[in-house]
């Protein structure tokens, strides 16, 4: 893992630490994205159900 050797040595380790929480934070972002309106297809068979839902994720 000499990438992750180099990340930490040369930007420090509270950077490190920082992007890799970040990284993990989007991909559990992209990870609910997907399987909500996936949920709501699975829980019900109204499509303006399942939109709303996938439509709801990007309110603030």
């Amino acid at each position: 893992m000499e990438c992750g050797l180099v990340l930490a040595t040369t930007l420090g380790r509270p950077f490190a630490l920082l992007w890799s929480a970040a990284a993990l934070s989007n991909l559990g972002d992209g990870i609910r994205v997907a399987a909500f309106p996936l949920l709501a297809a699975q829980l019900t068979a109204n499509p303006v159900v399942s939109a709303s839902v996938a439509a709801a994720e990007f309110l603030p």
